[in-house]
């Protein structure tokens, strides 16, 4: 009964999703997705033990791509099949180099779940943080195929914990394994009668570290930069735009970069009106050309990373609408890390926040007096520095307990 419900839940969302692409360009991006998986090349699977990884977007694939490395590392007979549910992530990683067979994630269906399954023919299933699809789950259980959620947190108010989807939650009982990202998502799951959960960490806190680790210099950025304090914003959406940019405009010896989450051009006037001539893109960059320059806004995709090396502080974008982008990124280079209010979701914020390296902002005046407090004192800084540093080594782990769990179920040894 209640997998019925579902599938019907499925089939109504289905007809609202296609319906609005007629109107929106990314839901008709993914309506188009949809048909992907029936003719992508899948030559390579065919020729090793395939691994699925599904991620939701861009966020999950770095949660998954750090594991992904470890099982390709000196084993060619593995094969990575990686889908995608947002055209977003898809776009991104279309051309992903380790992986042998890229998609879409075809929707919920019985009849497609069991199509898919059968042109694809996974031998270990791995889904990441929050991507629950019931049928998918109970078809692969029913195929006898490893399964394993991975980086998994679940928030008190998550709605497997509800009344209403309580017989949806006992489904991940089907799960090979629950890997988990702290104690308190284990006793949670553990409440509602999960037993094969282990608590592994988050392989987010590799991942970040390995592209700290990465050797990057810009002449471009050093020359911007010079001696000046700077602070990076990246992943912002118009919505945090309105509490930043009357207050960044009190700060005028602060350097300014920021990476927003989408190329969108009414975002950039905004910039404009407010900082004009100061103002320089990252695609009209030239050696010489940021000279008296305030604020490089980047106009391209796939550098912010990298860009957090440069700041004395970072703001991560997202929380005045739907919710915080990857904090980690920025807090890997020690730095403090300031965001908005909606950020429940994240166990790793709220632990930035416990430690006294992560600053939840509600407002402008939030963010002015938070700013001004960690600009003018080294020593604050100094601090946040060695507690991230202690953080990050402390929460290493994760991507061993993800590829072992693979290996024994694939059945293939460790390279040595």
């Amino acid at each position: 009964m209640v997998s019925a419900l579902y599938t019907a839940a499925v089939f109504t969302y289905l007809i609202f999703a296609y319906a609005y692409s007629l109107l929106d360009d990314k839901a008709r991006k993914w309506r188009l997705g949809q048909r992907h998986w029936r003719s992508v090349k899948i030559d390579a699977l065919l020729e090793g033990k395939t691994v699925w990884f599904h991620c939701a977007s861009v966020g999950e694939f770095e949660q998954a791509r750090p594991v992904i490395e470890s099982l390709k590392d000196g084993n060619s007979e593995i094969k990575i099949l990686l889908t995608f549910y947002s055209p977003s992530g898809f776009e991104v990683h279309e051309n992903y180099e380790l992986a042998d067979c890229i998609t879409y994630i075809p929707a919920d269906i019985p009849s497609l779940v069991e199509e898919f399954l059968s042109r694809m023919k996974p031998d270990v299933v791995v889904f990441i943080k929050y991507e629950l699809w019931f049928n998918f789950i109970q078809i692969i259980r029913r195929r006898n195929i490893p399964m394993a959620l991975i980086c998994a947190h679940f928030p008190e108010k998550h709605f497997v914990f509800s009344w209403l989807a309580k017989s949806l939650g006992s489904k991940l009982k089907l799960l090979s394994e629950i890997q988990v990202q702290n104690e308190q998502t284990k006793a949670r799951l553990n409440q509602i009668g999960l037993g094969n959960v282990l608590v592994a960490g988050d392989t987010r806190f590799e991942r970040v570290v390995s592209v700290s680790n990465e050797s990057y210099a810009n002449k471009c950025i050093e020359r911007f930069v010079e001696d000046s304090q700077v602070i990076v914003i990246g992943s912002n959406w118009p919505s945090d735009d309105n509490i930043l940019l009357s207050a960044l405009s009190k700060f005028s010896s602060l350097k300014v970069i920021v990476a927003p989450h989408e190329m969108d051009q009414s975002q950039l006037e905004n910039w404009r009106e407010i900082f004009g001539e100061e103002l320089m893109l990252w695609s009209e960059m030239v050696e010489g050309s940021l000279i008296n320059k305030r604020v490089l806004y980047v106009d391209t995709l796939g550098v912010l990373s990298k860009l957090y090396r440069y700041a004395h502080v970072a703001y991560v974008g997202g929380g005045f609408g739907k919710s915080v982008h990857n904090t980690l990124e920025a807090a890997v280079y020690g730095i403090p890390v300031l965001f908005g209010p909606n950020n429940a979701r994240f166990d790793e914020i709220q632990q930035l926040k416990r430690i006294g390296s992560g600053f939840e902002i509600k407002n402008a005046q939030d963010f002015s007096k938070q700013l001004d407090v960690l600009l003018n004192s080294e020593e604050v800084l100094q601090t946040i520095s060695a507690l991230n540093e202690e953080y990050f080594d402390r929460n290493r782990g994760a991507v061993i307990h993800a590829t072992d769990w693979v290996r024994q179920s694939l059945k293939v040894k460790k390279p040595s």
